[in-house]
């Protein structure tokens, strides 16, 4: 497996693109990357260019932002139909 460090705007959106993270205050800052594709290796990180805008490696990551967003409310109804059942319970208990 490869570790490619890159920063290049290029490899932000490749599907082997692994961003590494900051925290500071409450949120988190990129910092940079490495690739991870399974071909590269010490000796061919040259197919990588941190200045030009090429690599042999790169494919596009999908785009999964609708399945995301319709995962996160499915959590958010169940999460509020459970905490509508604790409230319930507490209010019973008075």
């Amino acid at each position: 497996m490869g570790l490619v460090l890159t920063s290049n705007d290029i490899c932000k959106n490749c599907k082997y693109y692994q961003a590494l993270y900051t925290k500071r205050k409450m949120r988190f800052k990129t910092l940079i990357g490495h690739c991870m594709h399974h071909e590269i290796t010490k000796r061919n990180t040259r197919s990588i260019s941190p200045t030009a805008k090429h690599c042999d490696f790169r494919e596009q990551c999908e785009d999964n932002t609708f399945e995301r967003n319709v995962s996160i409310r499915k959590e958010i109804s169940d999460m509020r139909k459970k905490l509508t059942q604790i409230l319930e319970i507490l209010e019973n208990e008075e």
